[in-house]
């Protein structure tokens, strides 16, 4: 990382040139993070990555360089990261994910839209998340999404969900804390905790208010306790 970045790309074209899979996924992660302070240009990492991309068969390579080319941020990659959306292999769709979350593009949300409905639970619950963060987004097929994850099996993914309805300011999404909070008693956590918080600063109604208390008498607030403030001091005026 703080090597110059001539000598980093030098040493990552290297790696992924190896016949051995796991330094091929060492190199790939050298390009993807490019060095501290100075990167790696995006047209050097990509110029090896782009590459690699199209010949490479090993699972857990290609999921790292979805994920890499998320790293790297540069717009020329969402194409190449979505079109291994479909791909068989879990470890694939996971690197997809992981990559389509830097990107605030409507490609790359709608990419995660159709992966919210993946079979892993791993790949839906970092869709969820990604979903969540990208609140500039809030489209129809976007609440439509983030409601149908809202019914997931996964306490986390449910979390993760409604994280992001209350972000977007969606009023039907405090029957739905009340629900979980219900369920969860003195159990809530850290989540379903962010879940209510975010609603607490969006949303002026009395049951929010009712649910922050609540949250703060509990003996663990998951470090969030100032957020907890913020959002009872804004639900109350």
């Amino acid at each position: 990382w703080y090597r110059p970045p001539s000598e980093v790309l030098r040493v990552g074209e290297s790696l992924v040139n190896s016949q051995i899979p796991s330094e091929r996924m060492l190199g790939v992660r050298v390009l993807g993070q490019g060095g501290i302070p100075e990167r790696i240009s995006s047209d050097a990492s990509l110029a090896v990555l782009l590459p690699l991309l199209e010949r490479e068969q090993d699972t857990s390579v290609l999921g790292a360089i979805a994920a890499a080319l998320g790293d790297i941020a540069d717009t020329r990659a969402i194409e190449p990261i979505i079109g291994l959306k479909h791909h068989p292999s879990e470890d694939v769709r996971f690197g997809v994910v992981q990559g389509l979350l830097h990107y605030r593009d409507l490609k790359a949300v709608d990419a995660l839209i159709d992966l919210t409905k993946d079979q892993s639970r791993e790949v839906r619950d970092w869709a969820a998340f990604a979903l969540a963060q990208q609140e500039e987004f809030d489209t129809p097929d976007v609440r439509d999404a983030l409601w149908a994850l809202a019914a997931d099996e996964d306490d986390d993914i449910r979390g993760e969900a409604l994280v992001g309805l209350a972000r977007r300011g969606d009023t039907k999404v405090i029957e739905s804390l009340l629900r979980e909070l219900e369920s969860a008693g003195s159990e809530a956590g850290q989540i379903l905790f962010e879940a209510v918080i975010e609603a607490g600063k969006r949303l002026s109604d009395s049951r929010i208010c009712g649910a922050l208390s609540y949250l703060k008498s509990l003996d663990d607030h998951f470090g969030l306790y100032e957020e907890l403030e913020e959002a009872l001091a804004r639900c109350k005026t």
